[in-house]
């Protein structure tokens, strides 16, 4: 009887225990971490070089706030661990990438949570406007980005990334062979430099074989159907020369062939090269000819030369992307210029007078890919004539400055839906050059600037 009274009396005592115990070992809360706000769904962009950063977004933590630690990876490497991102760009993103994965992990000793975003590294040449000009310091390359707004032109772009690597006194080019690579000309001394058109860095010097480097091009957008993606023609005091940009070397086999004509006088070509159909057009300013090389055949055939008697070129501009329809512009010095249409080897029509147009040697031409239009400067003046409408001109389009300032360049964008026009001032001083852009179509924002160049030599939009 003793025995049951204890254990009945150990019961009670234990059950007691059991519901008076309020200790929490086994049951302690954990303070999960929770972030009150998303990072962007789209990439974040900064250029390369530049300080991209990042706040953390808002944290709550479920039961106490914990120490918390923070770390930040960007391409799959630790690059801070601060808790806000202050990151220098230093890595181009590459182009088959997109954007970097990037991750923002925030820990406390009971655990961790992580978001993730994206960021672009882009290059601040990525798109825009170069503009070659000649200073009392010599050559001067300004650059103005247009895939992102508002953004001013940038004097002395070359000599920036390039301080040891100066361009010569004279300007005389640009061409953009890619994406990636850029040439740029100058004279005095002669020099042609190869250029990462991400970064604007010198990556090769090349050496010039001839005496006078006074042009380089691209002629226009048929060159990879011809297969002269890599070529670049340079003139030299009127004759030919070609820059092999796969090798970096020059050869003069078209040079070559037209030594071999028999003409009254010395081949001086005019620094215009225009492509064509599978070739190109040249032409002999000294003879008064217009040449087309055969690249299918390696052959010359000279064009009709009594329709170019005593003539000398002004521009080739080819127009509805060049393939069958290039405008000749020619004139008899002292006389009235003339646009002739030629489809190679072969001309189109007759000659049209561009009397009491204001047209001459100093207007600069540009032809459009999309339509038959030919765009041409008087002055400070823009025109637009319909290559097939014989001569029927009309008015005055596009003004920049005031009169008696004077258009040197004319260049679209990539898609054609802007036309940038480099002109300079009557009264400019040093920095006289000047840039408008005209919107042609979409709803961006026409703009101006002003002394952003010396004598504008050469306009090109790189894409």
């Amino acid at each position: 009887m003793r025995n049951i009274y204890i254990a009945l009396t150990l019961s009670v005592i234990l059950l007691n225990s059991c519901i008076d115990n309020t200790t929490e070992l086994g049951t302690k809360p954990i303070s999960r971490i929770k972030f009150q706000e998303e990072f962007s769904n789209t990439a974040y962009r900064e250029d390369q070089w530049n300080e991209f950063t990042l706040a953390c977004p808002s944290i709550e933590q479920e039961n106490e706030d914990k120490p918390l630690t923070y770390r930040w990876d960007v391409n799959y490497k630790t690059v801070s661990t601060e808790k806000d991102l202050k990151f220098v760009c230093d890595e181009l993103t590459p182009a088959d990438m997109g954007s970097f994965p990037c991750r923002l992990t925030v820990s406390n000793e009971d655990g961790s949570s992580y978001q993730d975003f994206y960021l672009k590294v882009t290059s601040p040449y990525e798109e825009g406007l170069m503009v070659m000009s000649k200073t009392t310091e010599g050559s001067m390359l300004s650059f103005k980005r247009e895939d992102k707004p508002d953004v001013p032109f940038q004097l002395n772009a070359y000599k920036r990334n390039n301080p040891d690597y100066p361009l010569g006194e004279d300007p005389v080019g640009i061409v953009q062979l890619n994406s990636s690579t850029l040439y740029i000309a100058s004279a005095n001394p002669n020099r042609i430099i190869k250029l990462n058109s991400k970064t604007m860095e010198a990556t090769y010097l090349l050496d010039y074989p001839a005496g006078n480097l006074n042009f380089i091009g691209k002629p226009n957008e048929t060159e990879t159907y011809l297969g002269l993606n890599n070529t670049i023609f340079c003139f030299d005091n009127g004759r030919l020369l070609y820059l092999d940009a796969g090798q970096d070397g020059f050869i003069n086999h078209v040079q070559q062939e037209l030594d071999k004509l028999v003409l009254p006088n010395k081949i001086e070509l005019a620094n215009k090269i225009c492509l064509a159909k599978k070739s190109y057009l040249v032409y002999d300013n000294a003879n008064s000819r217009l040449f087309y090389y055969d690249d299918w055949y390696a052959r010359i055939v000279d064009i009709q030369p009594n329709d170019f008697k005593g003539k000398k070129l002004i521009d080739f501009v080819p127009c509805m992307g060049g393939y069958y329809n290039q405008v000749i512009i020619v004139e008899i010095p002292g006389g009235t210029p003339e646009i002739i249409l030629a489809n190679p080897p072969y001309l189109s029509g007759s000659p049209v007078s561009t009397e009491g147009t204001g047209i001459n040697s100093d207007s600069k031409f540009l032809g459009s890919a999309k339509n038959p239009h030919l765009y041409y400067s008087v002055g400070n003046q823009i025109f637009v004539y319909n290559i097939y409408s014989n001569g029927n001109f009309e008015p005055a389009r596009y003004t920049v400055g005031e009169t008696g300032d004077v258009i040197k360049s004319m260049v679209f964008n990539s898609n054609e839906n802007k036309l940038y026009v480099g002109w300079e001032s009557a009264n400019g001083g040093e920095y006289k050059g000047n840039v408008t852009c005209f919107v042609l179509s979409g709803s961006s924002e026409p703009w101006e600037e002003k002394g952003i160049a010396g004598e504008i030599v050469n306009m090109m939009y790189k894409k």
